[in-house]
């Protein structure tokens, strides 16, 4: 067994004890109900849910692609992460398809992530979580399944100084950034509004782990988070933190090199 998979493997159980999991089920208990099928939540159950997050429950609506003007913003990615019916790409030489999900709950809260969980696990759906519709390996949709959409959950906030819970260590400056924050929107907040720097982009190579969004100042070495991750909330059926999933710290910068000389003594 390679390293990274044992990891891996490590990280998941480890996961699955911190969340209370229950053990893995056969294959035919985890076919996932669709419509039509017995189980499918009826319309009351429906609105049920649409109560539970204050109404930001809808089904899910493609706009109008016969519109040319609709045509020429499928060329605009802010358009499109706008959308919770589209997706931005489907892999290497359209490695997947993308299919909108039935119903969509546009979070704003971690209680709204809490509440879609609790109703997909009760009536046995295809559950998806979307962000800013960049999923590479298109994860973030799936037919026939109830989506949770965390674009409305984009604050960014820039902390002078700050310390993990449950840590004695000193303050030190960071970000705290929503689960639906694109990395354009974080640049301009660190950098443009308070003058740091914040790593990401094309700088390195982005960290092959199960956090994800994350990215790490050198390559992957297993499922470890980025070593400039201070606290990451999770959210499940039963337990939510009201912070931000995401919360990263200013790395330090590489020490300056001398300028190598040219050959010939140039």
């Amino acid at each position: 067994m390679r390293r990274r998979r044992f990891l891996a493997a490590g990280l998941s159980l480890a996961g699955a004890t911190v969340l209370h999991v229950p053990p893995a089920r056969t294959a035919a208990a985890l076919t996932r109900v669709r419509p039509g099928m017995p189980g499918w939540p009826t319309e009351a159950e429906w609105e049920g849910l649409k109560e539970a997050v204050d109404g930001r429950w809808s089904p899910v609506a493609l706009p109008d692609f016969k519109d040319p003007a609709v045509r020429k913003l499928l060329s605009d990615p802010f358009y499109i992460g706008d959308q919770p019916g589209l997706t931005q790409n489907s892999g290497w030489l359209d490695a997947w398809r993308s299919s909108p999900s039935a119903y969509v709950v546009a979070a704003e809260t971690a209680a709204d992530v809490a509440a879609a969980i609790r109703f997909a696990r009760a009536h046995n759906l295809r559950l998806v979580v979307k962000g800013g519709s960049h999923s590479f390996l298109g994860t973030s949709n799936a037919p026939d399944s109830l989506l949770v959409w965390t674009r409305r959950m984009n604050a960014v906030t820039v902390h002078d100084g700050f310390t993990p819970q449950g840590s004695e260590a000193a303050p030190v400056p960071a970000v705290s950034a929503g689960a639906g924050c694109i990395w354009l929107h974080l640049y301009q907040a660190v950098i443009g509004g308070a003058g740091r720097y914040v790593q990401g982009g094309g700088l390195r190579r982005r960290c092959r782990t199960p956090w994800n969004n994350c990215r790490s100042r050198r390559p992957a070495r297993g499922p470890e988070p980025p070593p400039w991750c201070l606290q990451l909330s999770l959210i499940s059926a039963h337990r939510f933190s009201p912070a931000f999933p995401l919360l990263i710290r200013q790395p330090p910068m590489p020490a300056a090199r001398a300028p190598r000389r040219r050959r010939g003594g140039r």
